[in-house]
């Protein structure tokens, strides 16, 4: 590398600079220069030459210029900068290697009185270094609070600037710059951990889930899975500042989530209906509970790990449904009952003989037969509810026809009797007494052989009584005749 030498743009001062140089400023009046590269030459212009060139130059020119000015006054800034950072370095270097003569000397009061108006005087040095350090950083970084490398390097050093503080006499002013200190770290600490957070933020999946959420019910379930399955992994790495923020976001991610979730889950599954209220003994109204309270239940059950409200609320659903099974089991029993006795009565002819009965004997006769056939019938089939009931409807209305039917013979009966006329007093004509005796004992006879029939048996045993009467009237009648007794 060789040196060139040039003159000053502004005041003529003469300047050594190495031949790779592009800009600098002038020692003696200060001035920012840029070195102009040409074919066998190089020459020094100021800023203001380089204004006058942009101002004469046209549009696209001037775009161009203005773009390489900006980044001249940069680099300009940052030669300053670093010009500045290494005198403050030598400053403090000078204070420092001061304290460390002092602190090997004997300590007397004087000497440590010197020493911490030193460390004050370092700590002075350290935070002009420091402010420097932040100028140069943010040149290129942008702002301090989203720039990752400035604010380590802020960090780092207001570390350096507390321990240097606390070395210093515990005055108030002191203290005060102390706490100043330890504050401004842990907003840079703050700073540096939500970037950190926010760059591994981007890398968590459930992180993208933002109000307002949907109201697909199989996609919210698919996201309180995800966001579970994003604590779990949390979980698994180092505990640090960050982690623990990334869990409390995605903890409360995950209630405003679950709250959307278990809302909409009743809304969709209940609408307008109330899940608290009794749906009494209406079919369609517990069977639109018994389908609610399932869905509920089943949509609930659907996120991993519910909390113990959750689990609590299940269980309450589960004992409904059961409830409401129940109920519903047996009402569509109640139901299918009906319906196939309906379709069992409409099988029976026997259900279609209703009072007023028929008073033909014969018509009551063959309509006997009907119903005997069909409680046959019922008896032979299998004791199903319904049947049972059928059974027990048809024998009763079976009871009351056969009191019709009954009447009916009974009458009949009655009326082919010849003896009916025979009364005590019985005739005291011998004869007459016997021809009565002789009907009497006819209808005996008769009754006798139809004792099956309602009512023979009662007309038996009444005849059965006039035949003995009538026997001991004509013994009677005979003695008194003088007669012999003989047999009637």
């Amino acid at each position: 590398m060789k040196l060139i030498k040039l003159n000053c743009a502004a005041c003529g001062a003469p300047i050594s600079i190495p031949d790779n140089l592009e800009q600098l400023s002038c020692s003696n009046c200060g001035t920012h220069l840029m070195v102009e590269h040409g074919q066998g030459y190089y020459a020094l212009k100021s800023a203001e030459q380089i204004s006058d060139a942009i101002n004469q130059s046209g549009r696209g020119t001037q775009d161009a210029i203005r773009e390489g000015a900006q980044l001249t006054q940069k680099e300009l800034k940052r030669l300053q900068l670093t010009q500045a950072y290494g005198n403050a370095n030598t400053v403090l270097n000078a204070t420092m290697a001061e304290q460390r003569t002092l602190a090997r000397g004997q300590m007397t009061p004087a000497t440590v009185k010197q020493l911490h108006v030193l460390n004050f005087q370092e700590w002075t040095q350290w935070e002009d270094v420091r402010r420097i350090q932040m100028q140069l950083d943010v040149l290129d970084g942008g702002p301090i609070e989203t720039n990752t490398l400035g604010l380590t390097t802020q960090i780092d050093m207001l570390d350096h600037s507390i321990l240097v503080m606390r070395s210093c006499p515990p005055s108030r002013e002191n203290q005060k710059i102390l706490q100043t200190l330890v504050d401004e770290k842990r907003l840079y600490q703050e700073c540096l951990q939500k970037i950190k957070a926010d760059e591994l933020r981007g890398k968590i999946k459930s992180f993208t889930i933002k109000p307002p959420f949907s109201t697909d019910l199989n996609l919210l379930v698919k996201q309180l899975k995800q966001i579970q399955s994003d604590l779990s992994g949390l979980s698994r790495q180092a505990l640090n500042p960050i982690i623990a923020r990334l869990q409390q976001d995605l903890s409360k991610l995950n209630n405003q989530l679950y709250n959307h979730y278990h809302q909409e889950i009743y809304h969709q599954c209940w609408g307008e209906t109330n899940p608290a209220t009794d749906p009494g003994q209406d079919f369609d109204t517990i069977t639109k509970h018994l389908k609610a309270t399932n869905a509920t239940a089943r949509w609930l059950h659907a996120v991993p790990a519910p909390s113990r409200a959750v689990s609590k609320e299940i269980k309450q659903l589960q004992r409904n449904e059961k409830r409401l099974s129940k109920n519903h089991g047996q009402m569509q029993e109640q139901f299918r009952i009906r319906d196939a006795l309906k379709l069992l009565r409409n099988g029976l002819a026997a259900f279609a003989i209703t009072a007023p009965f028929n008073s033909n004997i014969q018509d009551v006769r063959g309509q006997m037969e009907v119903f005997q056939q069909d409680l046959r019938n019922l008896q032979n089939r299998p004791k199903t509810p319904e049947v049972r009931q059928a059974h027990q409807e048809l024998s009763g209305h079976y009871r009351e026809f056969y009191n019709h039917w009954a009447m009916l013979e009974r009458q009949q009966l009655e009326g082919i009797l010849k003896s009916g006329t025979v009364q005590p007093p019985f005739s005291m004509d011998l004869e007459q007494a016997r021809a009565d005796y002789a009907l009497v004992t006819e209808d005996v006879r008769l009754l006798k052989e139809q004792a099956n029939l309602p009512g023979a048996q009662e007309l038996y045993q009444r005849a059965a009584a006039k035949q003995r009467q009538l026997y001991e009237h004509l013994l009677r009648l005979q003695q008194q005749a003088g007669s012999p007794p003989e047999s009637p």
